[in-house]
C-alpha cells in the first residue's frame, strides 16, 4: 500500500506542474473576484495549496518533523478553512458537490490534524498529500473528458467524483467509496427531508452549474451574431471599425442619452443570460454609485 501511494503521489505531482502553469497563465473564474472577501480567499486558498504541496515534498525527502508540521498548520489553518469558504459555490451539481467537497475537505483536516500531532508519520504525510491532491486529478479528468467529448451535460461533477474514487481509497482503504457514495447520499437525503424544495429550488440543487456560468456562451455568441447582422445591414463596406461599433453602441444606448447607464448594461446582462446574483449585486452596487453622483453633482451646483 506504501508504494502504491508512493506511486499515486509521484503521479499527483507531475499533474501539479500543468495545473499549476494553468492557474499561473489563466486568471481565475470571475465569480472568485465579484465580491472582495471571495477574491482574498480564492488567492490564500492558492497560496496555502502551492505551500502545502511543497512543505509536503521538503518534509518527506528531508524526513524533517518541523517541516511536515509546518505543512500541516498550513492546511489546518489556511488551506482547509478557504476551502469550506468556497463550497457553497462550487459548480457542478450542488446536490453532488457540496457533499463531496464537505467529504473531501473533512479527509483533508482529519489527516492534517494527525500530521501535526505525529510529525513523524510518513503514512499521514502521503495521506494529507493525496487528499490534498483531488483537485489536480479532477481537473485533468475535467480536461480529459473534455478532450474526448465525455460527460458534457456534467463535466464538472463526473470530474469531481472519479478523481475522488480514485484517490480517496488510498487514504480511508477498500470501504472508501461506499464511504463516501454514503455520505453523499445522505446528504441529499437529508436536504430534500428537512429543506423540503420546491420544483425550481430542486431543479437548482441537482442540476449541474458549468464553468461557464456567469454568461450563458451560446445566447451570448447569438447575441453578437444578431447584432453583427444589424451593422452588416448598414453598409458595412463603407463603414469603418469605429463607425461600426457607434452603431452597435446606438443599439445599446436605448435612451440616446449618449451614455450606457447602469440599467442598460443590466438588461444586457439580462439577455445574456447573466447569473442572477451577478446582476443584482452589478445593479446595486451601479444604484449606488449613480445616486451618489448625482447626490454630489446636486451639492455642487447648489453652491454654485
Amino acid at each position: 500500500m506504501y508504494m502504491e501511494k508512493c506511486v499515486l503521489c509521484i503521479i499527483s505531482s507531475i499533474f501539479n506542474i500543468f495545473v499549476l502553469f494553468y492557474h499561473c497563465t489563466h486568471p481565475p473564474h470571475p465569480k472568485y473576484l465579484i465580491l472582495p472577501q471571495r477574491r482574498f480567499v480564492i488567492y490564500i486558498h492558492i497560496l496555502s495549496g502551492v505551500l502545502e504541496f511543497l512543505t509536503c515534498w521538503i518534509a518527506f525527502c528531508t524526513s524533517s518533523e518541523r517541516i511536515a508540521t509546518i505543512a500541516a498548520i498550513i492546511a489546518i489553518v489556511a488551506h482547509v478553512p478557504s476551502a469550506y469558504y468556497q463550497t457553497s459555490i462550487a459548480f457542478g451539481a450542488k446536490a453532488i458537490m457540496v457533499a463531496g467537497y464537505l467529504f473531501a475537505i473533512n479527509i483533508h483536516l482529519f489527516c492534517a490534524l494527525h500530521l501535526f500531532f505525529n510529525p513523524s508519520s510518513s503514512y499521514w504525510l502521503l495521506n494529507m498529500f493525496l487528499v490534498h491532491n483531488i483537485y489536480v486529478w479532477c481537473r485533468v479528468l475535467y480536461a480529459f473528458f473534455e478532450f474526448l467529448g465525455l460527460f458534457k451535460d456534467s463535466l464538472y461533477t463526473n470530474s469531481v467524483v472519479i478523481a475522488s474514487l480514485i484517490l480517496i481509497p488510498a487514504v480511508l482503504g477498500v470501504s472508501a467509496n461506499m464511504l463516501f457514495l454514503g455520505y453523499v447520499v445522505s446528504s441529499i437525503l437529508l436536504y430534500l427531508i428537512i429543506v423540503r424544495p420546491n420544483k425550481i429550488d430542486r431543479a437548482y440543487y441537482v442540476g449541474e452549474r458549468t464553468r461557464n456560468l456567469l454568461v450563458n456562451k451560446d445566447v451570448h455568441n447569438n447575441w453578437l451574431k444578431e447584432k453583427a447582422r444589424l451593422v452588416r445591414m448598414n453598409k458595412d463596406n463603407e463603414l469603418s471599425d469605429q463607425q461600426q461599433a457607434k452603431l452597435v453602441f446606438d443599439l445599446l444606448d436605448e435612451d440616446k442619452n449618449g451614455y450606457i447607464d447602469g440599467e442598460e448594461i443590466n438588461r444586457l446582462l439580462k439577455e445574456w443570460q447573466t447569473a442572477e446574483n451577478f446582476r443584482n449585486r452589478f445593479f446595486r452596487w451601479t444604484k449606488k454609485w449613480t445616486d451618489l453622483i448625482r447626490k454630489l453633482l446636486q451639492k455642487y451646483l447648489a453652491f454654485r
